[in-house]
This record gives C-alpha cells, structure tokens and sequence, in this order.
C-alpha cells in the first residue's frame, strides 16, 4: 500500500511539472499555436479512429448476422432431408439431458 501511495504522490508532482512547463510554454504565442495544431491533430486522428471503429463493428455485426442465418438455414435443410434421424437425435438428446439433471 505505500507503494502505491509513493506512486500517487510522484504522479501528481510529475503532473505538477507538466502543468507547469505547458502554462509557462503558453506565454509563447509560438507554443500555444503548436498545442492548438497538436489538439487538433488529437481530435481528427480520435474521430477517425471512432469511424473505423465504427465501421468495423457494423461489417462484424453483419458477418455474424450472415453466418448465423446460413447456419440456420444449413439446419433447417438438414432437418427437412432427414426427418426421422432429426427426431430420433433430438430425443437422445433430451434423454442425455434427463439423465444429467437428474444426478444433481
């Protein structure tokens, strides 16, 4: 625990000096113009990655729909060519399931 205590305070004073560099390069119009440039750099390069993000997860989320609805399909298929199996199957099943609740 006083590790981390150590840490705490080293990490604020390393803040302290940060605040303290920026506010005294602010005095130069030169450095408040590169932190402008530079912030918005940040900002453009953060909703760029947010886009892709974005995009991203929208192709994800289709992939998935897709696969999950082929899946289904490929079942359905299945089941309609071989009913009897299907059925047969599926009664093994619960008859497995059965016998595994029922040790509980």
């Amino acid at each position: 625990m006083a590790t981390a205590n150590q840490e705490i305070r080293d990490l604020r004073a390393e803040l302290e000096e940060l605040r303290a560099s920026i506010s005294s390069g602010l005095r130069n119009g030169r450095a408040r113009e590169q932190l402008h440039h530079l912030a918005e750099d940040v900002r453009e390069d953060a909703r760029d990655i947010a886009r892709n993000a974005g995009a991203s997860l929208r192709q994800a989320w289709s992939r998935s729909r897709h696969a999950a609805e082929d899946a289904y399909h490929n079942y359905e298929a299945s089941v309609s060519r071989h009913p009897i199996s299907a059925t047969a199957i599926a009664f093994a099943g619960g008859v497995l399931f059965a016998a595994l609740m029922r040790r509980r």
